[in-house]
């Protein structure tokens, strides 16, 4: 919950990245969110029309063909429309990477010299720039959400219309799920968090082991097999961590989709 006080920032910081662009992914995901129901609605048609045509023995057949074709464009659309979608998410990537970049360039700017002497300066000003990509990702993730949400409702709507106590058992398989994933990812980025320190000391070591500026130093000094196993040792213990992370969320999130699949 702490870190949904954040949201409303991020979106607003997004939004005046490019409005046009913003506005328009939103639109496309709900238009996506939409034409899963409708691809279910129209089989439902063709199999009714063909059952009546069927009684009526000798009833004409392009009713069904109509609605064949309108199958068959409601998937061009919503092949169309994902890949519209992924065009306007890599710009607004684009847009929002070089605002935020931007941002840090002209705080940084604005400190005094003090500031960039604090090893704790630097583990904040390293995970801005770490998580300056990723936000969109972030963005895509809180949209996708929206996305399911409504056709959530949509098909929990028409299960309400069938069998009404399908929904309750819909939100079971849900409510897991949901809790889960957020658990799972609060934990990684916690470790990632943490980890702050050693990843810019990694950074550190490949920028003195591999740069022009450090590399006659390294020869003359000798230093090469001294930084490897100082790298070596530290990268091992960023891997263990995050092995331990994916491990968990592999052995979580298979439980958690072996509900859904029950559910379903």
């Amino acid at each position: 919950m702490h870190s949904m006080r954040n949201l409303v920032p991020f979106l607003r910081i997004i939004w005046n990245s490019s409005r046009s662009l913003s506005l328009l992914s939103v639109t496309l995901r709900i238009l996506r969110a939409a034409l899963p129901f409708a691809m279910l609605w129209v089989p439902k048609l063709i199999l009714d029309q063909i059952i009546r045509v069927s009684r009526q023995h000798g009833g004409s057949l392009a009713p069904i063909w109509k609605l064949v074709a309108l199958e068959v464009g409601l998937a061009m659309v919503t092949d169309v429309v994902s890949r519209l979608n992924a065009l306007c998410d890599s710009l607004l990537g684009d847009r929002f990477s070089n605002r935020m970049n931007l941002s840090l360039m002209h705080h940084a700017s604005q400190l005094d010299l003090a500031s960039f002497e604090d090893p704790v300066f630097y583990d904040k000003l390293a995970r801005a720039r770490d998580q300056t990509g990723g936000r969109l990702a972030l963005f895509s993730a809180v949209l996708n959400v929206f996305q399911d949400i409504v056709t959530l409702a949509i098909f929990a709507a028409g299960l309400v219309v069938f069998l009404p106590w399908l929904v309750v058992l819909l939100l079971l398989s849900i409510i897991p799920a949901l809790f889960g994933e957020s658990r799972l990812r609060n934990l990684a980025y916690s470790v990632l968090y943490r980890l702050t320190p050693e990843r810019r000391l990694l950074d550190y070591l490949r920028f003195l082991g591999s740069s022009a500026q450090t590399i006659k130093e390294v020869k003359v000094f000798g230093l090469g097999e001294y930084l490897e196993e100082i790298y070596d040792d530290i990268s091992g213990q960023i891997n263990k961590e995050n092995a331990r992370i994916s491990v968990r969320k592999t052995v979580v999130g298979a439980l958690l989709s072996t509900i859904s699949i029950a559910s379903y």
